[in-house]
């Protein structure tokens, strides 16, 4: 949304970012492995980035399991989990690590 100020209407723009400021969103320090469940987890990175059941059965090739998102409301609530792969990919896809990463063993001299 652009709004053009009364004393300069040539010269400056406002650039205005409705629904932003407020929303809770994944960014780079989000942790799955501190909520309540993985499913939890995955829920939540895919409301915040707006995306549909059916969209993530999809990337994961499992949309035939029942159709309309089923499989990954299953995995959400917690009657399925995800295979490796499937993690994975989804964690591509979502931007966000969905399992701890584990740790770097350090050389010792």
């Amino acid at each position: 949304m652009v709004l053009y100020p009364l004393h300069y209407p040539e010269t400056r723009k406002l650039y205005l970012r409705i629904g932003s400021g407020l929303q809770v969103r994944t960014n780079k320090g989000f942790k799955a492995w501190k909520m309540e469940s993985p499913g939890k987890a995955l829920e939540f990175a895919r409301m915040s980035r707006r995306f549909y059941p059916t969209t993530m059965s999809a990337v994961i090739h499992r949309a035939q399991f029942g159709g309309r998102g089923k499989y990954i409301n299953m995995v959400e609530g917690g009657e399925l989990r995800l295979l490796d792969q499937e993690r994975k990919i989804l964690e591509r896809y979502l931007g966000v690590p969905l399992k701890r990463p584990k740790p770097v063993e350090r050389r010792r001299i």
